[in-house]
């Protein structure tokens, strides 16, 4: 919570003076599920209370830095973490001794959504619609319990298949045609060793076509264990003792440079890993297609949140006339809309930075690997 004090509050705490008169106001923050990180740094306790921790300067050391909001001489500025799932300003209005602990008696003020256009809290206004609150937009702590109960079981499992996936895939050999080089890389991430006997590798050709068809199969042979963080690799046709000593003994390239997908199945046959890579041309060419509509969508935005300020103003104003009134509930009503046109063209600006961003990532591994 971003908190400022104009009045006399005074805590309740050994050693403090007696409470006084108390007025300020607050913003609680509600995160959203990629802050989730945040949480054991929000969760302890603050600088001035005992402790050397420094919240803000904790966030900003894993890419979650504070922004101030409102301007140097207003009362009401704070520093927030942006893109929060909801904002909530309260004020202040009593404190009375809890024992060991205060307890504050507050008002909800108003609540507000993160602008990013402007880079800031948009407070809402009456008749202002807040984006709906559900675990895909906002933290619960349930999710939290739950994400840590699958982080303990990914960490401690050695059963099979947990743990075991196609960590990379180099395409694109350097022998000329046949591209022998090529290789599939299998890593087991889990803290224990995974038997991998009879687990089969798969070559597939043109991802996401009609006519993706099988190229290769491999299969591990008996027995075949993968110790703790260990990487293997399975050649198109060459041998590497020192990553295995596996291969696919093809004579012509398996992997193609265009673009495909490698599967691993386990004993059953069962599907439980594949990796879809994609050529660097064609990755250029989706990434430059990717900021194009970015832009589109970021104007579109932004008309979006014109509009919407628009009619909020026009909601503000007073009106007490029957007619006046009549337009009012039309405002209303075109205000709604707008609210929810304005949603929408910031989740698709938020689509379009996610895969502008993974299509960043897919080309930073290949110039990594070259």
């Amino acid at each position: 919570v971003g908190w400022r004090v104009t009045g006399g509050y005074r805590s309740s705490r050994p050693g403090s003076k007696p409470l006084g008169s108390t007025k300020g106001v607050g913003i609680l923050q509600l995160l959203s599920p990629k802050q989730s990180k945040l949480v054991p740094i929000l969760g302890k306790m603050p600088g001035w209370d005992g402790g050397a921790l420094m919240k803000k300067e904790e966030c900003a050391k894993i890419g979650h830095e504070w922004v101030g909001i409102g301007s140097d001489d207003d009362e009401e500025r704070f520093e927030v973490l942006p893109h929060c799932a909801s904002y909530i300003q309260i004020e202040l209005k009593r404190v009375t001794d809890g024992g060991d602990h205060d307890v504050c008696i507050v008002q909800v003020a108003k609540t507000g959504v993160w602008d990013d256009v402007n880079e800031t809290v948009m407070w809402l206004e009456e008749g202002d619609q807040q984006p709906a609150l559900d675990p895909t937009t906002a933290l619960y702590s349930g999710q939290l319990s739950k994400q840590e109960e699958e982080e303990d079981k990914e960490e401690t499992s050695g059963e099979e298949g947990k743990g075991v996936f196609i960590s990379d895939i180099n395409y694109d050999g350097e022998v000329f045609i046949v591209e022998s080089d090529e290789y599939v890389e299998i890593t087991n991430d889990s803290k224990s060793t995974v038997d991998i006997s009879g687990y089969s590798v798969v070559s597939l050709n043109h991802h996401g076509t009609p006519d993706e068809t099988e190229m290769a199969k491999f299969t591990f042979p008996t027995p075949t264990e993968l110790t703790p963080r260990q990487t293997v690799r399975v050649y198109t046709n060459e041998d590497h003792p020192e990553s295995g000593g596996y291969s696919f003994d093809r004579g012509i390239q398996i992997w193609n440079n265009k673009g495909g997908k490698g599967v691993l199945m386990n004993r059953a046959g069962t599907e439980i890993s594949q990796f879809v890579y994609i050529s660097r041309k064609q990755l250029l060419t989706d990434k430059k297609n990717t900021e194009t509509q970015l832009d589109k969508a970021r104007a579109e935005r932004q008309l979006k949140n014109r509009e919407w300020r628009r009619l909020r103003k026009l909601n503000a104003r007073p009106m007490t006339t029957r007619e006046e009134k009549i337009e009012r509930r039309e405002i209303r009503a075109n205000l709604k809309i707008a609210a929810k046109e304005f949603t929408l063209a910031s989740e698709e600006v938020a689509a379009l930075k996610k895969a502008l961003e993974s299509q960043l990532e897919q080309l930073e591994r290949l110039n990594e690997s070259k």
